[in-house]
């Protein structure tokens, strides 16, 4: 741990801010061939601020506004007592997000965490309207999002039955943010080997620590970037370790501070919501679940 430790300096990487509204919407125009006409049947989604294309879909296929989501937000805040605490975009605004905070705080092992109900849409056919739940420890500010994939509404209804949906939803949240924590807690009576480490990187970020080191007779470092990838998770996971235990818990926040303050990326959402980021921290949350007995 010591000699890792000392080995690699910590680069901070840019972190997402949230924003206070969505500041443009999305519009629908034609789709023009070589010549100037209408290509029939198809059509382009759009930022009406930038012009950037975020969809080429189906003239039938009904996009969702933005306002959709800003309202929404709004309401279920109004509903549940949470405070709208911002939105974010990701791939120029093909995905939107709204975060609302819980105003109460969870805390494990005595250190305290904020969540937050996201709701997520995009522009671009990905997904339709989905919840999840975000969780930053204000120790570190290490960030990770579990996403329900259990709720979605569809695009084609109208906006008051999405939120009506919404709102029914918040009970969805509020039973996957319990089931979180005791997850949580039960990371953090689960002890781990030091070679427990080096398992999960090579699971989670297909990184084998032979790859790094050259042994097995490879003869020479195979990838430096993948050398670079090992040696700053696990300089994260050892940092988490001492200071939160060897434990699935330490393990679980290596992993969540890498992708939230290491690693860097072409664009981060808050959250670690999507993406690369989310990704590794998905993957590393279910290989916990596994080595604590919970799957």
């Amino acid at each position: 741990m010591t000699n890792i430790m000392k080995s690699y300096n910590f680069e901070q990487g840019k972190e997402a801010v949230l924003l206070p509204t969505l500041d443009w919407e999305i519009e629908e125009q034609p789709i023009f061939d070589t010549d100037g006409n209408t290509i029939d049947g198809w059509k382009s989604v759009r930022r009406n601020d930038n012009q950037t294309c975020l969809n080429i879909c189906k003239g039938s296929y009904t996009p969702t506004l933005n306002q959709v989501l800003v309202e929404s937000a709004e309401q279920l805040a109004e509903k549940t007592g949470f405070k709208v605490a911002g939105y974010d975009t990701y791939q120029h605004g093909r995905k939107v997000l709204a975060f609302l905070q819980n105003p109460e705080e969870n805390e494990v092992a005595g250190y305290k965490l904020k969540d937050y109900l996201l709701i997520g849409n995009s522009h671009d056919y990905s997904s339709s309207f989905w919840i999840g739940n975000t969780s930053v420890m204000l120790r570190c500010t290490n960030q990770f999002t579990k996403r329900n994939q259990q709720f979605s509404v569809s695009h084609t209804v109208n906006s008051q039955v999405r939120i009506n949906k919404l709102l029914h939803s918040f009970d969805v949240y509020l039973q996957q943010n319990k089931l979180l924590y005791e997850d949580f807690e039960r990371f953090l009576n689960a002890p781990i080997e030091l070679d427990t480490i080096d398992e999960a990187i090579a699971e989670v970020m297909n990184i084998q620590l032979q790859e790094t080191t050259g042994q097995h007779g490879s003869g020479h470092s195979i990838s430096t970037r993948k050398k670079n990838l090992y040696q700053q998770a696990a300089a994260s996971i050892h940092r988490e370790c001492f200071d939160l235990g060897k434990n699935v818990w330490g393990l679980f926040n290596g992993f969540t501070h890498f992708t939230t303050h290491v690693k860097k990326a072409k664009e981060k959402t808050f959250g670690n919501a999507l993406g690369s980021m989310a990704d590794i921290n998905d993957k590393a949350y279910h290989y916990c679940r596994s080595i604590a007995h919970l799957n």
